[in-house]
């Protein structure tokens, strides 16, 4: 998307800064409210966190598939 000035868009490049850093804190707002809410609703905190970021969901590869 073209986001340069120009006579049918006098729109500096500065407002569109702007405008982008306002609808991204809007939206990091959001979304950290939501955060909070989910926490409080399941009992989530930094050790649920941790734990997850230690759990292996993976599926171990079936080797006995014949690639050929």
């Amino acid at each position: 998307m073209n986001t340069q000035p120009n006579s049918s868009n006098p729109m500096r490049q500065q407002d569109y800064d702007e405008i982008r850093n306002l609808a991204v804190k809007f939206l990091a707002q959001n979304i950290d409210e939501e955060m909070d809410d989910l926490e409080k609703q399941n009992g989530w905190n930094n050790d649920t966190y941790d734990q997850w970021g230690n759990e292996h969901l993976r599926t171990p590869p079936n080797f006995s598939t014949n690639l050929h």
